[in-house]
């Protein structure tokens, strides 16, 4: 079922492209991927007590799989003139929740005390989502490509979530 509902989410978020390239048509439109949650189930070490004794390894793999469904949907979306596709998979590899080194990880695990900060990122995948955009941005812009340019406009991105 949920395999479904992400699947169908790709006609939507083409929907919404197009709404926002409508409204802005020489805007640059940029999408991150979903980043899988959750370190592999063979590689995974939660530290939170609760993500370890509540996340069977099968449910580890489902996270990943849905997540990289997500992904490849998201990615499919951004097929066209004016999208360009960051991604966030590969960004976040090896700083998942739930990898050895709990210092490496930048996605939150699940807590109970901090149910809004769980598998969201923290500081570190804030900083590594804006990075990942501005690089994408400044390869766009090194290939001639970006629109904004000839407003004199130069965007970049900074985190300012603390999560």
């Amino acid at each position: 079922m949920l395999k479904q509902k992400i699947a169908a989410l790709e006609t939507r978020l083409i929907q919404v492209y197009e709404e926002i390239h409508t409204a802005a048509p020489d805007a640059d439109i940029f999408v991150i991927g979903y980043p899988l949650l959750v370190a592999a189930p063979d590689q995974a070490n939660c530290h939170d007590s609760t993500t370890k004794s509540k996340l069977s390894t099968s449910e580890m793999a489902m996270i990943r799989t849905l997540g990289d469904q997500f992904h490849s949907v998201m990615q499919g979306a951004t097929q066209f003139d004016g999208v360009s596709f960051v991604d966030g998979a590969s960004t976040f590899q090896g700083h998942e929740a739930c990898t050895s080194d709990q210092s490496a990880e930048w996605i939150n695990e699940v807590t109970l005390t901090n149910t809004t900060g769980s598998f969201h990122p923290n500081q570190l995948g804030n900083e590594a989502y804006a990075k990942a955009v501005n690089d994408a941005r400044n390869n766009l812009y090194a290939s001639g490509q970006v629109r904004l340019e000839a407003t004199g406009r130069q965007i970049f991105f900074k985190s300012t979530h603390s999560g």
